[in-house]
């Protein structure tokens, strides 16, 4: 008996599938970067006299229950590096990044720049510090003086591996337009993962208002990073959260100065010597609760 194809229903049921995976794929890279809300623009904040070093500022109640991690925190009152804790440098690039522009004091540690040699298409030498470890999810907070100049100054999470890259940026001051002290942004990036190959990023920024600068004096910068949620803070004060789908891989944590070169704007010849970004602390808890 010869047999009979139904062409029509074949189709039909083709097209249907190939809706069904772009309906899935679409619907998981939408979920992968979001949604995220900005709860807070702009204001005239400034962390409190004092609070309990104990505790994120964000939650001095200790709602969470946090428990202090000991490889990533550094209260920076040493005259000298924890290398057992940091690299004087990014370990996958040094370009632009020069180890002596570090400045560790007992007040804290500077990260300073200063105008060639170095190589690329690197001006100015910049300084960082990345942790010796790596960090899945917790609170880090950090004490802040930012630089008044057009440095980029920033503290963040970033790791590159041949099959995930990902970013999360704590703190971002950009060089360009020339708001060093006034306006913070807080990145969350996808270079590329198993669900995509592109870049894809969500950004935003908070800025000071009343004439105040993040350069003024020091702001207390904090970031919760959890399996299901991202939230930044200024200063105690929430200013952006997120849903977190896509930010799962252990990551080094960064602090530093570096020049923008070809990215954004090049450095003010008329700023040399350029101000220093200086940190009193770094502290990251993990969550009991």
């Amino acid at each position: 008996m010869k047999k009979t194809f139904n062409h029509k229903l074949i189709l039909d049921t083709l097209v249907s599938l190939l809706i069904m995976s772009f309906v899935y794929i679409s619907s998981a890279v939408a979920q992968d970067f979001g949604p995220f809300t900005t709860v807070l623009t702009n204001a005239n904040i400034q962390p409190p006299a004092s609070w309990d070093s104990n505790f994120p500022l964000s939650d001095q109640s200790n709602t969470s229950l946090w428990t202090l991690n000991p490889a990533f925190s550094d209260e920076f009152n040493q005259a000298t590096l924890n290398t057992n804790k940091w690299y004087p440098k990014m370990p996958y690039a040094s370009q632009g990044a020069d180890p002596t522009l570090l400045l560790p004091t007992t007040q804290g540690l500077e990260f300073h720049m200063r105008k060639g040699p170095t190589t690329g298409n690197y001006i100015y030498r910049g300084s960082y510090i990345a942790s010796k470890s790596l960090l899945l999810y917790g609170y880090i907070e950090a004490n802040i003086k930012m630089p008044a100049n057009y440095a980029n100054n920033n503290m963040f999470l970033y790791a590159k591996e041949p099959a995930e890259w990902t970013e999360l940026d704590v703190v971002e001051i950009y060089p360009l337009p020339r708001t060093a002290g006034v306006r913070a942004a807080s990145n969350a990036h996808v270079w590329y993962s198993s669900l995509v190959d592109t870049h894809t990023e969500q950004q935003t920024s908070f800025t000071l208002n009343g004439g105040q600068t993040f350069a003024d004096g020091y702001h207390v910068f904090g970031f919760a990073w959890t399996p299901t949620k991202l939230a930044w803070y200024i200063d105690g004060q929430l200013v952006r959260e997120g849903v977190n789908s896509s930010w799962h891989q252990p990551l080094n944590l960064y602090l530093g100065v570096w020049d923008p070169h070809n990215w954004m704007s090049k450095m003010d010849p008329a700023q040399i010597p350029i101000e220093a970004m200086k940190v009193k602390y770094v502290r990251v808890w993990t969550a009991q609760n």
